[in-house]
């Protein structure tokens, strides 16, 4: 299946696949898309797939539209 992917903030500069769509098995999760675009190891603040906010295990189905944010910090 193919997740469309817009990825936000410092965590775009981390990701090692910075593609807009991304091929994943069907019955993918957040956590394997994360992993897909080389951001396994960071937690992002927020995820919104299909216009809700979903966890790492929630699945995703094709043509999903997903955001990644991350979390920000400041003084």
């Amino acid at each position: 299946m193919v997740v469309n992917v817009k990825i936000h903030g410092t965590l775009k500069d981390a990701a090692t696949n910075s593609c807009d769509r991304v091929e994943l098995a069907e019955g993918a999760t957040v956590s394997d898309l994360l992993a897909a675009v080389g951001l396994g190891c960071r937690t992002p603040a927020l995820v919104i797939a299909d216009g809700r906010a979903v966890g790492p295990s929630d699945c995703l189905a094709d043509g999903s539209q997903v955001s990644i944010f991350a979390r920000v910090s400041g003084g």
